[in-house]
């Protein structure tokens, strides 16, 4: 079965087996735009993400650990701490793929949580350090100098990258004439860099389910 994709939507078919018979749901898919209602939560794998659905927590804190080096290393890990009754859970990051607060998508990375600044086929992520103004350090480092607090994220695939030079020519290679058109480019490298994840995902789209409110 071949399956077919009109402009802004796309339908998945996905089928269930039940005492031998076949059905047929269908999903209806949106192109993403700025403001798409992504459902507040925990994403335990990218295909959560994928289908907006989380382990919904509505209330619940994330903890950054101070060392980035001991999380880079492995040793400490961002978690994420709320109440269930008396009880407070506490999950790290590296246990879960993301998360959603307030419409914005956070993704582990090397045991710390980097927001989706950008999101397309390649989303762009920036780091999140600090236990409170989370928006002004995502700004704070979307403006730094340092590429530490910058990661990559293939939508396609649920992987997340540095952002270093081997990783982006990996996946900007996919697109045989633009990777071409990158390579012959003499713009200043950062420029380029998020010139061509910005014309990648023009021509490469993501999408997410349709929410009815």
């Amino acid at each position: 079965m071949k399956l077919s994709m009109i402009w802004l939507s796309s339908i998945f078919l996905i089928l269930f087996l039940d005492s031998g018979s076949c059905q047929i749901v269908e999903k209806e898919m949106v192109e993403y735009e700025f403001g798409y209602p992504f459902k507040t939560g925990i994403y335990y794998t990218f295909e959560n993400f994928k289908e907006n659905s989380t382990i919904e927590i509505n209330y619940f804190h994330v903890i950054t650990i101070a060392s980035e080096a001991a999380c880079r290393n492995g040793r400490l890990s961002d978690y994420i701490k709320y109440e269930s009754g008396s009880e407070t859970i506490k999950i790290k990051g590296e246990d879960i793929w993301g998360y959603s607060k307030k419409g914005d998508v956070y993704v582990s990375h090397r045991n710390m949580f980097y927001k989706i600044f950008k999101y397309g086929s390649i989303c762009y992520l920036v780091a999140l350090r600090g236990n409170t103004r989370e928006d002004d350090e995502i700004q704070k480092h979307f403006n730094a100098a340092t590429s530490e607090h910058h990661a990559l994220l293939d939508a396609n695939t649920g992987k997340t990258y540095d952002f270093k030079t081997k990783y982006l020519d990996s996946l900007l290679v996919k697109d045989e004439e633009l990777y071409e058109e990158y390579l012959n480019s003499n713009i200043k490298k950062r420029d380029k860099d998020y010139l061509f994840i910005r014309k990648f995902n023009e021509q490469h789209k993501i999408y997410f389910p349709v929410v009815n409110e």
